[in-house]
């Protein structure tokens, strides 16, 4: 297409004075004769809440453009001194014809004085409230100028060099912050509020810094912070190659001024970088040993806390699970075993009435469904766990002069028979999410014998005022047998055939406690209430 001159409105996007202009293009839109006279005014106003500009030319809204701190723009007078390029980078937005109108008002020419304007000064009126900056020899309004001159203008007469490198200003025109960097006056970014005042230059570049007002890390490149991380942070000094593969450091950081230990760090030399550690590389660093002398032992972490059993081939993290949250109204325990049987994971209320107790738990509502009075699902759906009173009997009489506390507690079914248990070893503990008096944790074996001959296992759980997660892992348990002096079943035994799980009480006659339980799982399985 021919090109043709017209009022160009979109492609300039900014200009906001007075345009006695026409511009070359391709298009044929806004085509407007060569010899013109029309004066196009075009004006930017910032848009309430936002960075971005509204562009409207003669009263017409023609679009919206960005904020244009990080673009370096100029004007370039043509030789012919018959209008202006804008150029943008290594590109032309458009080139004009025509002069600048003046937009100032006859009636502030003497306070605005032509004559003493120099190129780039500032001029705030008190009365009434204006501000003026000089462009091209001529005052214009700040509040009216375009965008492209507000930037070049805002940072005017203050210097950018090294010895402010990193500082950040507002500008004398839009009142926008800007910061200096190598290339200067730029809009800042995160990066460069981080760092304010913290010079990234020849001497440190490459160098990983903290930023003084964040807990962040940044890197000096190219005259430009940039993001980092603690890990570059605490190593960018330490060697990692083949000569010290698998090293692992210590990093401390210090509070500064009192120079106290506020953390530690680990990093392990691998393959030429520097890694964090695994939580099993830091269980072992602790001092967990897995060797000929331990194997099939379970240990718990001593700094992450997880269950693990030692294998011919080292740490094996146990990963069999055991899951129940009351708050997603699950009815039964996930035992692992619930594929097999109905029974298995079902809740039940353990209590001293086959040894003559009365003993007893007062629930919040009726408990029982459509299959099974005794079913606590209204329970589990009303507490979003188990809640309800404790509510203790009479002593346990066996004799003449043998007596018991008497007891009360629930339970639930790990397989669905009494005579064939299932293996839960894997667990590697028990979590609990649990508030109310002292209680006992007991793993019932197949076959279980009397109450009195019991070699069970248990655990005892201190009383909680309010809901608390509680992880017991296997080391904890102890067997009734070892208190009487009788022969025991060995723990790694004794938990292949376990056939359910009690948490009960046992206090004197006649007390009456409170009790939640809102969730249970196996020891490396988070309890949520």
């Amino acid at each position: 297409m021919k090109a043709t001159k017209f009022c160009k409105q979109a492609a300039i996007l900014l200009s906001i004075f007075a345009l006695n202009a026409c511009f070359d293009s391709d298009s044929a839109t806004g085509n407007v004769p060569a010899d013109s006279d029309t004066a196009m005014e075009c004006t930017a106003k910032k848009i309430e809440g936002g960075s971005d500009f509204e562009f409207i030319c003669n009263g017409t809204v023609v679009g919206s453009i960005g904020n244009l701190a990080e673009s370096s723009c100029k004007f370039e007078e043509l030789g012919d001194s018959t209008g202006y390029e804008i150029i943008c980078g290594s590109d032309t937005l458009g080139t004009f014809y025509g002069s600048l109108a003046d937009t100032i008002p006859t009636t502030d020419s003497t306070t605005a004085n032509p004559a003493k304007c120099s190129e780039g000064d500032l001029f705030l009126q008190a009365t009434p409230a204006k501000k003026y900056v000089c462009f091209h020899e001529t005052w214009k309004a700040a509040d009216s100028l375009d965008v492209l001159t507000i930037w070049a203008y805002d940072t005017y007469g203050i210097a950018c060099n090294d010895s402010n490198k990193g500082e950040i200003i507002q500008g004398k025109i839009s009142g926008l912050d800007k910061v200096c960097k190598s290339s200067g006056w730029a809009s800042p970014n995160q990066a460069d509020y981080a760092m304010e005042g913290q010079k990234c230059t020849a001497e440190n570049e490459g160098k990983i810094e903290e930023s003084k007002i964040s807990e962040e890390y940044y890197k000096c490149e190219n005259g430009s912070w940039i993001q980092s991380y603690r890990l570059d942070y605490d190593t960018q000094d330490k060697t990692c190659d083949e000569s010290n593969e698998g090293e692992i450091i210590e990093v401390n950081h210090y509070k500064s001024c009192v120079h106290y230990i506020t953390s530690t760090n680990y990093y392990k030399c691998s393959q030429n970088n520097w890694q964090y550690l695994s939580l099993l590389e830091r269980d072992i660093y602790e001092g967990m040993i897995c060797d000929s002398s331990n194997i099939g032992k379970m240990e718990i972490g001593p700094y992450s806390n997880i269950a693990y059993v030692c294998q011919k081939n080292g740490w094996e993290e146990l990963v069999s699970e055991m899951s129940w949250y009351g708050n997603a109204s699950e009815f039964r325990v996930k035992t692992e075993y619930n594929q097999y049987s109905e029974n298995a994971g079902g809740w039940f209320v353990y209590s001293d009435s086959s040894l003559g107790g009365n003993s007893r738990i007062k629930w919040p509502v009726e408990t029982g469904n459509e299959y099974d009075d005794k079913a606590l699902d209204p329970v589990i759906e009303h507490c979003n766990g188990l809640c309800g009173e404790f509510v203790l009997g009479d002593s346990l009489h066996f004799n003449d002069s043998s007596y018991q506390k008497p007891f009360i507690g629930v339970g639930f079914n790990v397989t669905d028979s009494d005579t064939v248990g299932g293996d839960i070893t894997g667990w590697g503990g028990i979590s609990i999410a649990y508030s109310g008096p002292a209680a006992i944790i007991e793993l019932v074996p197949e076959n279980e014998k009397n109450y009195l001959e019991s070699d069970n296992y248990f655990a005892n759980i201190p009383r909680q005022g309010s809901i608390n997660a509680i992880k017991i892992s296997w080391n904890d348990f102890n067997s009734w047998a070892s208190l009487d002096s009788q022969t025991e079943v060995p723990l790694n035994e004794f938990l292949k055939k376990v056939v359910a799980i009690r948490i009960y009480t046992q206090l004197e006659p006649g007390s009456i406690e409170s009790f939640k339980i809102m969730a249970i799982g196996s020891y490396n399985t988070p309890v949520y209430y």
